[in-house]
């Protein structure tokens, strides 16, 4: 079964699926049988989709920031380009 499957047959959803594989569940070639998954629960059962889920969350905070940083220095840059100008002419 492919995970969208897999999400399906264990009554979770794809980013479920997503977590587990981030916590090391094997899926070769993008599939695992049903009897697979519930064995790597059974050996997990700690397991949950926080970290994963929070993990995806403070990338997204990261990248914002480093658009923002970005966004200031180009800013900065045109402005310093636009006073040469003037001194310039």
């Amino acid at each position: 079964m492919y995970a969208a499957e897999l999400a399906f047959e264990l009554g979770r959803s794809r980013v479920y699926i997503s977590a587990m594989k981030s916590a090391g569940f094997c899926m070769p070639g993008g599939a695992a049988t049903l009897e697979e998954a519930m064995e790597w629960l059974r050996a997990h059962p700690t397991f949950t989709t926080t970290d994963y889920v929070n993990r995806r969350r403070d990338t997204r905070l990261v990248k914002d920031r480093s658009r923002e940083l970005e966004a200031a220095y180009l800013a900065g840059y045109r402005a310093r380009d636009a006073e040469l100008k003037k001194e310039v002419s």
